[in-house]
């Protein structure tokens, strides 16, 4: 689905490009395709989690955190769903990855509460 490429989407993708430059090129062949970003910025963080880099990927939650607090409601629709709800807590290198949900900050943890309240009415 394509969105309007509004000023947080374009500078959080910029950020993210530009602190790992190593995902650039895939976020600009997912072609403006919001979800498919995410689903970009979501693989560095499951490469984060379970590789055990804790400040990338502490670095990575506060830069989304920063997004989500700003309230763009796409944007944030797009972090819950692409990013937030398909990340695995579990892993890692001895099986332990306790920590990276610890690491998981203020707003976004919120965003992600209120996606699942939302979508399982068993959680409300």
């Amino acid at each position: 689905m394509y969105f309007e490429v509004t000023e947080q989407r374009r500078d959080l993708l910029a950020a993210v490009a530009a602190r790992w430059p190593v995902v650039a090129d895939t976020l600009h062949q997912s072609k403006g395709v919001l979800h498919r970003e995410m689903q970009v910025v979501r693989r560095l963080a499951q490469d984060f989690i379970d590789q055990e880099h804790r400040d990338e990927l502490q670095a990575l939650f506060s830069l989304l955190d920063q997004f989500v607090a700003r309230g763009d409601e796409r944007l944030n629709h797009a972090i819950a769903v692409s990013f937030m709800e398909h990340l695995r807590f579990d892993g890692g290198n001895d099986g332990d990855t306790h920590w990276a949900w610890q690491a998981v900050p203020g707003e976004l943890s919120r965003l992600y509460a209120r996606l699942n309240t939302q979508t399982d009415p068993s959680r409300s």
